[in-house]
């Protein structure tokens, strides 16, 4: 019973992962001292002008509508409401998406208990959960529209997982593109693979919708930011720094950052090795992470973990089951070791934030 009991609460990781997460932004929230930092500024600001004029303002930005929209709603003016509103809903969307993915038998079946708990331990998952930005939404969207890709796989009969994930990747639409862009390619690698009917009418939709989209407002928002990308020549395209990044924060480069960054990337690297014989969705993902690697910086987008979200999780649930290996002991000690660097990392951040944006405070 109690070998049984042991290995239960071993697989619900992500979710004590997940409520530990929240627990420490909000203790953050109440007893830190926090403002918005730089682009939160430019987002709550251009969510309080009347709707009509937000919509032309957006039109030089390159997000879509939906999560202006929801600002618009709330108190921005009080960072404390706005950001309390924003990380319990970010929290709740992901705990659906465990539920559901715990229903489905989905985490048992692939083993991706300690992946998702080095994912949700990391400095990526706290900073997307954390800003006022598109992420904390998109995000949680967007792993409830893979879980979904991932039953769809998994089931004979999958037509509510069908609906569920296209339900995803046409919120993903209106509210962050680059998570819209990875579930959309995900759906339609499926889609060929499994060659279902219903899912070819399914993303025949969903071209239709987004064709729709861009005539209308998609295109011409292109056109006005392409000249923008640019300022990506200013930072390193380099798979290392966002590999660190990931699993330490962009303040901290020291000892112990690089001790994590040699532990991860040897988990990466051994996985192959470690597991002669890997089934055919982890040679999947295996093979999915230099693909990504070489698009990520053939783009120039390798520039900030959450630019290359689904990489981020793919490396995550690959160094997850090279931990497997190893002793459980030896499993808490390196889950507790990332998740220990990434917030560290975090306050860090936050604390430079704060210096660097002290005097501004007053959205216009």
């Amino acid at each position: 019973m109690k070998k049984n009991w042991s290995v239960a609460v071993y697989s619900y990781l992500p979710v004590f992962i997940l409520f530990l997460s929240l627990i420490f932004r909000l203790f953050i929230l109440a007893f830190g001292k926090t403002v918005y930092w730089y682009d939160e500024i430019i987002v709550t600001a251009i969510s309080k002008q009347p709707f009509l004029q937000m919509l032309d303002t957006i039109h030089a930005e390159p997000h879509p509508l939906g999560f202006y929209a929801l600002l618009h709603f709330l108190p921005v003016d009080n960072l404390f409401l706005t950001k309390l509103f924003l990380s319990i809903g970010d929290f709740l969307l992901f705990l659906v998406a465990l539920f559901y993915a715990y229903k489905n038998q989905l985490i048992e079946k692939y083993n991706l208990s300690l992946g998702l708990s080095l994912f949700f331990g990391s400095y990526t998952f706290l900073s997307i959960a954390w800003d006022a930005k598109q992420d904390i939404l998109s995000v949680p969207i967007l792993f409830l529209g893979l879980f979904a890709a991932l039953a769809i796989i998994s089931k004979k009969k999958h037509f509510t997982d069908l609906l569920l994930a296209h339900l995803c990747l046409f919120l993903l639409l209106g509210i962050g593109y680059i998570a819209y862009a990875s579930l959309f390619i995900v759906l339609l690698i499926i889609t060929i693979i499994i060659k279902n009917r219903q899912g070819i009418i399914f993303l025949a939709g969903q071209m239709a919708i987004a064709t729709g989209y861009m005539a209308v407002f998609g295109f011409s928002q292109f056109s006005f930011n392409f000249h923008r990308f640019g300022w990506v020549d200013n930072f390193p395209n380099s798979f290392l720094v966002v590999f660190t990044q990931h699993f330490s924060g962009p303040a901290v480069f020291n000892f112990s950052s690089d001790l994590l960054t040699i532990i991860m990337l040897s988990l990466l690297i051994l996985f192959p090795y470690l597991k002669k014989k890997m089934t055919i969705f982890e040679t999947a993902i295996a093979a999915a992470i230099p693909l990504l690697i070489l698009l990520g910086l053939a783009s120039q987008t390798i520039v900030r973990d959450r630019y290359v979200i689904l990489l981020m999780l793919f490396i995550s649930l690959v160094t997850g089951w090279a931990l497997q290996f190893f002793p459980k002991k030896i499993q808490v000690a390196v889950i507790a070791f990332v998740f220990i660097q990434g917030y560290v990392g975090f306050i860090l951040r936050e604390q430079n934030s704060k210096n660097a944006f002290a005097g501004i405070f007053i959205l216009t």
